[in-house]
């Protein structure tokens, strides 16, 4: 995992826009092949996953990028430290580059996220929220597909997304002006190793390279 953190200008206004600017600061780095999805049946599914936040109070953003591919995170961590990675004009001073191992060999992970999952009818989406039994039966349907899409086999084995908690209110999330509503929770989830390494690194449910389904690991007491 690669982790960054930048000081900007506290007083920009670029909260809805932060998954463009940092999707095509991504892309402009990495080569054409990278940028597509994976298919099955007509799913496409990301092999990456990415979350950047904005800290308005003192002009700080954290950027935290993962991919199956180790390569993409280098690439970036060079482009990074060699000033090339573009968020646009903006101008920025990087503070902290760096990469992380954090693959795991256990059959069991805890951690958080924005994760989106939505059903749609006439056009408009309807995004569902993690405690509802829909949003538990797909995010599992999806992440088993993505294992298929990627592995090129089907996943065997205990699989299980369990929800510990999550918040009431629901954040918006933005791309190209397009509003993606999602709210915080825990998980647990059993699985094997490359299942969870999976979803560590390519991220879980929609949206992974717009800035959502990054998913945090956290120590459960």
């Amino acid at each position: 995992m690669l982790v960054s953190k930048f000081k900007v200008s506290p007083t920009l206004k670029i909260s809805k826009i932060l998954a463009e600017l940092f999707q095509g600061a991504i892309y402009d780095i990495l080569p054409k092949e990278r940028h597509d999805s994976i298919n099955l049946n007509g799913k496409k599914f990301k092999e990456s996953s990415f979350r950047v936040v904005f800290n308005s109070y003192d002009g700080v953003i954290d950027f935290r990028f993962t991919s199956l591919c180790d390569e993409d995170e280098k690439n970036l961590l060079i482009a990074l430290q060699n000033n090339v990675f573009s968020i646009g004009d903006i101008k920025n001073e990087l503070l902290e580059v760096k990469i992380i191992n954090r693959d795991t060999d256990k059959n069991e992970i805890f951690c958080t996220g924005y994760v989106v999952f939505y059903t749609t009818k006439d056009k408009k989406k309807s995004f569902l929220e993690p405690k509802t039994q829909t949003f538990k039966q797909n995010i599992k349907r999806n992440s088993l597909q993505k294992y298929q899409a990627i592995y090129k086999k089907e996943y065997e084995g205990e699989f299980n997304i369990r929800l510990l908690n999550q918040k009431l209110k629901p954040k918006f999330f933005y791309y190209k002006k397009a509003p993606t509503v999602s709210w915080f929770a825990t998980y647990q989830i059993e699985a094997n190793s490359d299942m969870l390494n999976l979803l560590l690194r390519s991220g879980l449910g929609s949206g992974t390279m717009k800035n959502t389904g990054f998913l945090d690991l956290v120590d459960m007491l």
